[in-house]
């Protein structure tokens, strides 16, 4: 595993951190409408409708509920 803290310091680190992070969930729900739609072959649009869906759905099926 890269340590990239001892790479490029902490703070830019914790920088390439956040921004990797912000990528991540702002590119997943994109990348999910893609693959249905290459995968089915169906026509999801590339919209902001799309993406907020999909982060609904995906927040839906991943949430936690713990009991004791």
């Amino acid at each position: 595993m890269i340590d990239v803290g001892k790479l490029f310091g902490f703070k830019a680190g914790l920088g390439i951190m956040v921004v990797l992070l912000l990528a991540y969930f702002i590119l997943f729900p994109f990348a999910v409408a893609w693959a249905l739609n290459y995968l089915f072959n169906l026509t999801i649009a590339m919209t902001f409708d799309t993406w907020v869906a999909v982060t609904i759905l995906h927040a839906f099926f991943h949430g936690m509920v713990k009991t004791k």
